[in-house]
Parts: structure tokens; sequence; C-alpha cells
């Protein structure tokens, strides 16, 4: 928003009318509502720009996609997405009581629109992976704050039992015998503000060992300091299984070649 816009006025003697005054002359759109969502007040350039007019009622919430608050108009709006990003909030003096001055930015849909799409395509990419995205605080027991995707299948564990170690660790099902090294790589990964690759064994609830390989790297906060950990842990047990054995096999052949005692001769026909 490219325009300046002073602070509000002091109320004087006539109290809403000058408020009335200030609000009308700003070139920002700007609704006056009361806490059951009626807009007792709407400047011109809302009236003009959302075609939002006094008694229409509004709904004011958090909108996590853009992690913002949203203010959504009413559906009767022809030609309308309904949504409509917020600039500022003030609680004010209103008719004897108080409300609360909405400062609009722009109509979102296409930003929304987009975000919400990519959030549906992400969510569809990782449902179909054979593991699961995590987010996590910064410890050595993996304390999970956000799971999705297929936890179940790979740890036998609901989000519900490891999401904040409701029921258990997601650090615990790591082997012992490969905790340091992970919790090694991690850290280093950590300190040197990088992301981090790591591939090592759980032992899920139920069933056989399994090898995952862990991709994440650090979220920091707004206030520049490490928050948390993101990541997806995926099952690779297929994968590490066949290379185990095929290393396996070069091993036994190896040993075939040096006990013969003879030269052998490989040709490529």
């Amino acid at each position: 928003m490219s325009e300046e816009i002073n602070p509000l006025p002091v109320h004087g003697g006539n109290g809403a009318t000058d408020l009335e005054r200030w609000i009308t002359g700003i070139k920002t759109p700007a609704l006056v509502i009361n806490p059951q969502g009626r807009v007792l007040f709407a400047n011109p350039c809302a009236v003009q720009q959302f075609n939002i007019s006094t008694d229409d009622r509004v709904i004011l919430q958090e909108d996590p996609t853009l992690k913002r608050e949203i203010l959504f108009l009413p559906l009767s709006h022809e030609n309308k997405t309904g949504k409509v990003e917020v600039f500022n909030i003030s609680e004010i003096p209103w008719s004897g009581g108080s409300a609360r001055l909405v400062l609009l930015s722009e109509e979102i849909s296409s930003r929304y629109s987009e975000l919400a799409e990519n959030q549906r395509l992400l969510q569809t990419l990782v449902s179909n992976l054979p593991g699961m995205a995590y987010r996590c605080k910064l410890d050595s027991t993996w304390v999970m704050t956000h799971i999705s995707g297929q936890c179940f299948e790979l740890t036998g564990y609901s989000r519900e039992d490891l999401i904040n170690n409701r029921s258990f660790s997601y650090g615990n099902l790591i082997l012992p015998a490969d905790r340091s090294r992970v919790w090694e790589g991690l850290n280093t990964a950590v300190s040197e503000n990088r992301p981090y690759q790591l591939t090592y064994r759980i032992q899920p609830r139920k069933g056989p060992i399994k090898w995952v390989w862990e991709q994440g790297r650090t979220v920091f906060g707004q206030d520049g300091k490490r928050a948390a950990l993101e990541g997806l842990i995926i099952d690779v047990t297929d994968r590490q299984e066949a290379a185990e054995a095929l290393l396996r096999s070069e091993e036994r052949y190896q040993r075939i070649l040096l006990a013969s005692g003879e030269a052998v001769c490989i040709l490529d026909a």
C-alpha cells in the first residue's frame, strides 16, 4: 500500500463525527464493524472497490494458508471472491461504544487460489509418498508438532500418537545403534545452516526393521533464531536391501574367484 495513513484523530466533543470524517477522507478501503461483524460504516473506497455497505455482515478471522487475518465479505456480492486481506485493525470508540476499524489491503482471489492450489498439490504429493512430512522441535527425541502423509504405514503409530510425544517419541523408533550417528549428522547440518540428508533404521510398532531416508532443513522464526526442523522421512527399505544384496553378491563372487586359484577372463560379448 503506497499511501501513508496519518494517525487516528484525537476525539473531542464531536467524538465519532471527527473519526467518521477521517475515515471518509483516507484513500484506503476502511470499515467500522461491531463484535458481531455488522458493518457500521464503510468509507467511499470500500464501497467502490468492494461493493460493501452499512449493515452488511462480514467475518474476520485468521487464514491458515496466508497466515494473516482475512475479511470475508458477504457471499451475496456478485463477481467478488469474498476474501480481502486485512492491512490493519484498531479498536476505536464509536457511537458511545466500541468497534473495530479495519483497513483493507487488496482482494486476494488469485493469490489465495494459487496458494491453496500449491498446498493441495503438496498434500497430494506427500500423501502418495511411502513416508511422512513433519515439523519437529530442535531436540534429540524429534518431538513432532506436525505430521502429514503415511505416518501409520511407516511407523505403526498414528499422527496423534507421535505429535508432542503423546504416546511415543519418534526419536525412540530409531535403532540405538544408529542414534548417535544420526544425531551427530543432524547437529552438524543445523550448526552450518544447511539442509541435511540422513539414512538410518527404525523399529516400527509392529513388523520388521525399516530403512528410512530423511531430508530436512532448519526453520527460522521471525526473530531470526532457529525455531524448528521441517522435512520428509521416506521408507527406502526395498532400495537399501537391494543394494545390500548386490554388495553381498559381488563379495561372494570375489571370494569364489580368489579361492579358485585360476585366471579368469571375462569377455564383453
